[in-house]
């Protein structure tokens, strides 16, 4: 026995020397344990998507034992997709203007954009709106642009519902969305000789007037004819009633317009009139057989028409039309109209229909009195870092702000906004700017349903909601109220910013910390002091009360697709197709695509000094805030230190042009991030992703396919896992997704190294 065993342990020692593998171990090296595999999309047995993927998942056809090092050989990634991602197809700036708020917020902020590339024409717009696509050079971009510019989906489509509302609807929604979106106000051009592109802000003058049928037409505020005053060659009035004469000399003074031959006045029709011998510009208005244009395209002797959408696009839009009052047209807010009668201009205070006669003791309509330069309106082009520009991509309702002016309810309740989970509605006309609304003591009723926080009178004694409810007696739910005392005003009590009390059976909201200073009245004061305001909002207490959605992800979702089937609307319909695509945490924006690079950091109180003609200090972020305004501001400055004053001068040309900071970047993305489960934490990237096996090269054109190969030794420990599936991720140098349709097919190659 003895020798048996010493013959074993020398067969065992000789076979240690000889370095002999067994059968066993052979067999596990050849069958799992390979040195090389090959991972194919193709054999994917998941990729979370019926139609596209930017993540796989591979069942292996044999499990891998004790991996040891992994490392990413090569990889084969095709590039069959657009140069724009979709999450990056909204173009977004401001438009201040003293009505809807002087300095940017989310109300006066709006947007153009291309349609996401999964949009099919058949479903959505045809042909007439921008698109997402593969573009092969600049010029394929500024075309579809053009179109952006001019329509926008679900714009478009709100407003057939508002035009067709007739229709037996019972689907339609109490209140319809605000889209952020106003046609034909900018444009965004190549200019070709610089290679740019260019944002040209269109009506940061009084737009176009039309009065009835006629084509009279003036860029100017125009005013009925003075026999005392004195004009300019080139002044337009009225006179008597609406008929346009333009000066033909300088000094004119004591000169009745009357009918040719007259030396002083010519009847005009506004400098506008279509000529074959004038070379016209892209934003260049004309008229012609009592329609307008806008020029789109550089033209001389191209006729304006219908048809003609090279050179020519009829404008339609009150945004660009100043319309004559009509009693049964629909105003939006802000529209400006004129009014013969009484020779002067009008801001519609809310969407309404018709409104009135415009007049001084009509709430409806505001009078509008043009700037001393003109200039009604200035353009402020955003970025990725601007905090109002990443809610409103997203599912934003419309929300109280303190820069904004609101008014009284519209004919529809799209006015409703929402202030701290609560929606509220102004309750008067002439509400203005900083106005906060807030929770008051309203008698109690059993068909309010009441939110926490929610104030109330209910048998001479105040309640505060401490949870929702609807027809719960305050009396006899205490679990649901709790009483309050210290509502009534005293003036021997210290209030804190934001308490709210009763005085004069009116409620007011402390704007500061205050003791001893009594609440004004309304009569008196206008409801509002240094420490105190009064209310000027009324809470919706219906259960599912809401205010008006103004995120594009949400309204897109929700009306860019829409069809009538009998007399019924329908929308979303076709349904199941994702909106406008949402990226919270924005990096990029089709601004920065375009090469408008700012990052859209700012103070907002800086230009406040605009407003209030305040000088400024020269090469202050004050100054650098207003170089980006089209037109560019006047301003007066002043040497720091010395504040030696400088008389204000035109810094620039007074134009709406912005012309990109850089140039166009059509690329995708110029890398793709690998990640894989079989890497775990032993990668970092300075995204904070763990998970890493490789960065690969993006080397080839769209429609292409991109090649990889690794020549570095970068071997990754894997600590002897056993392998059984392996999942890839994809994402582009931004960390979005990088998204691939499923006829796409990812080849990844890796090194398997195992332990001895």
């Amino acid at each position: 026995m003895d020798e048996l065993v010493a013959e074993t342990v020398r067969e065992i020692e000789e076979e240690q020397a000889l370095k002999r593998k067994s059968a066993i171990s052979v067999f596990q090296s050849m069958l799992n344990q390979p040195a090389l595999v090959s991972v194919s999309s193709a054999n994917a047995t998941f990729t979370g998507s019926g139609e596209s993927f930017s993540e796989f998942r591979v069942d292996l056809p044999r499990p891998i034992l004790k991996v040891e090092g992994i490392q990413l050989l090569n990889a084969n990634i095709p590039e069959c997709t657009q140069n724009i991602p979709d999450t990056a197809c909204a173009f977004w700036y401001y438009r201040l203007n003293p009505f809807l708020g002087a300095v940017p917020n989310p109300l006066n902020l709006y947007m153009v954009r291309l349609l996401p590339s999964y949009y099919k024409p058949e479903y959505a717009g045809g042909d007439f709106n921008g698109r997402n696509q593969t573009f092969f050079d600049y010029q394929d971009v500024a075309t579809e642009l053009v179109k952006s510019c001019e329509n926008d989906l679900a714009y478009d489509n709100i407003n057939t519902i508002i035009e067709l509302g007739g229709v037996d609807q019972p689907t339609i929604p109490e209140y319809l969305p605000e889209v952020p979106f106003s046609p034909n106000d900018i444009s965004i051009t190549l200019n070709i000789p610089l290679n740019k592109f260019q944002m040209t802000g269109l009506n940061y003058y009084l737009p176009l007037i039309s009065f009835y049928q006629d084509t009279i037409t003036s860029e100017s505020y125009v005013t009925a004819f003075d026999f005392g005053a004195t004009y300019d060659e080139g002044d337009f009035v009225y006179y008597p009633v609406n008929i346009l004469y333009r000066s033909k000399v300088a000094g004119n003074t004591g000169h009745y317009p009357t009918g040719p031959p007259n030396s002083f006045w010519e009847v005009s029709d506004g400098g506008f009139g279509w000529s074959a011998t004038t070379t016209y510009d892209v934003g260049d208005f004309v008229t012609y057989n009592e329609k307008a244009y806008r020029c789109i395209l550089i033209s001389l002797n191209n006729v304006p028409d219908d048809d003609d959408s090279l050179n020519w696009v009829v404008v339609q839009d009150d945004s660009q039309w100043v319309r004559t009052w009509d009693v049964n047209e629909y105003y939006a807010k802000g529209v400006i109209i004129y009014y013969p009668p009484t020779f002067s201009f009008w801001v519609s205070v809310n969407g309404i229909r018709g409104g009135g006669i415009p007049n001084p003791g009509n709430t409806a309509w505001s009078q509008y009195v043009p700037p001393e330069d003109g200039i009604y309106n200035r353009y402020l082009i955003t970025g990725y870092d601007d905090p109002n520009v990443a809610i409103r991509q997203g599912t934003q309702l419309k929300t109280w702000n303190p820069y904004n002016t609101f008014q009284g309810s519209d004919w529809m309740t799209s006015t409703a906004i929402e202030h701290n989970g609560i929606p509220y509605l102004p309750i008067q006309s002439g509400v203005t700017i900083n106005l906060i609304p807030f929770q008051y003591p309203e008698t109690w009723s059993n068909t309010n349903y009441y939110l926490k926080g929610d104030l109330v009178l209910y048998l001479s004694i105040y309640y505060e909601a401490i949870e929702s409810s609807l027809n719960s007696l305050p009396t006899t739910n205490p679990n649901r109220w709790k009483v309050r005392t210290n509502l009534t005003y005293s003036s021997t009590t210290s209030y804190a910013k934001g308490d709210v009390v009763v005085y004069a059976s009116i409620p007011y909201i402390a704007l500061q910390s205050s003791r001893g200073q009594t609440p004004p009245t309304i009569a008196t004061t206008g409801g509002v002091n240094a420490f105190w305001q009064t209310n000027y909002w009324e809470r919706n207490y219906t259960s599912t009360a809401t205010a008006c959605k103004v995120g594009l992800n949400s309204v897109s979702s929700s009306y860019d697709f829409l069809d009538i089937v009998g007399n019924e609307w329908r929308f979303p319909f076709p349904s199941g197709i994702p909106g406008q695509p949402f990226n919270p945490n924005p990096k990029r924006l089709l601004n920065s695509i375009l090469g408008f690079t700012w990052n859209g950091q700012m103070d907002v109180t800086a230009l406040a000094s605009i407003v209030n003609n305040i000088p400024v200090a020269t090469n202050n972020t004050v100054v650098q805030l207003y170089n980006r305004l089209r037109p560019v501001p006047q301003y007066t400055t002043f040497v720091v230190g010395t504040e030696l004053g400088i008389e204000p001068y035109t810094q620039a040309t007074v134009t709406g042009i912005f012309t990109a900071n850089g140039y166009a970047n059509l690329v995708y993305s110029s890398i793709v991030a690998v990640y894989g489960s079989i890497a775990g934490a032993r990668t970092l990237d300075t995204q904070r992703n763990t998970s890493l096996l490789g960065m690969t090269s993006m080397n080839a054109d769209n429609l292409g396919v991109s090649f990889y190969g690794n020549y570095i030794e970068s071997e990754l420990i894997a600590n002897g896992e056993d392998l059984y599936s392996i999942s890839i991720q994809l994402f582009d140098e931004f960390n979005e997704p990088f998204v691939l349709t499923n006829n796409a097919v990812v080849t990844l190659t890796f090194k398997m190294t195992y332990k001895k």
